[in-house]
């Protein structure tokens, strides 16, 4: 734990120094994350043909999927794991204002943006590496703006990766072939 206030405090000391860092901090902290949500439209309206939107759809269901199980099991770790924010312990610059949330452990914001990211990586690779350089860019925002410690953000990218490889990896085509054998069966 003391390696995790260490590293805290070299993030979020130049919190409130410098008032373009700190817009930057805050809007990676509260925004980006909306805009790593919205980029998944890209995949419900752009596409060639009618193999590639069914590709698409099943990225956009992978990372909402995996969203929802993220945060279920963040929602299920909250009850074990009550851990006060930074700011909440006396610790740290908060520049962010009151989160919605009281628990800091995990890191909701970088479960969601990991679980998006990765869900498209898995898919495309070179779009989903965008996306998760901005993943990474919300669970640092999150620590610099005073409201997670660096624990609560990996916390936050493991749980959102997993989520995201369990659920294109094995859910989604255990779902896909469920529904073959079920229409094999009804024509019958």
């Amino acid at each position: 734990m003391k390696l995790d206030y260490i590293l805290f405090r070299k993030i979020n000391d130049f919190a409130g120094e410098n008032s373009l860092a700190d817009w930057v901090g805050i809007f990676g902290a509260r925004y980006l994350i909306v805009i790593i949500a919205a980029s998944l439209l890209k995949y419900i309206f752009v596409y060639r043909d009618k193999a590639e939107r069914l590709l698409n759809l099943r990225v956009v269901w992978n990372a909402v999927f995996a969203t929802g199980l993220g945060l279920f099991f963040n929602f299920i770790l909250s009850f074990f794991i009550n851990r006060p924010r930074p700011f909440a312990a006396g610790l740290g610059t908060n520049i962010y204002g009151e989160p919605w949330g009281s628990g800091s452990f995990p890191s909701e914001h970088t479960t969601i943006a990991f679980a998006i990211a990765m869900a498209v990586f898995l898919t495309y690779q070179r779009f989903g590496g965008f996306l998760l350089v901005l993943a990474v860019i919300v669970g640092l925002a999150r620590i610099y703006v005073g409201i997670h410690y660096p624990i609560d953000v990996a916390a936050g990218t493991l749980i959102g990766i997993l989520m995201a490889y369990l659920t294109v990896k094995w859910i989604t085509p255990f779902l896909i072939s469920l529904k073959k054998k079920k229409s094999k069966s009804s024509a019958v």
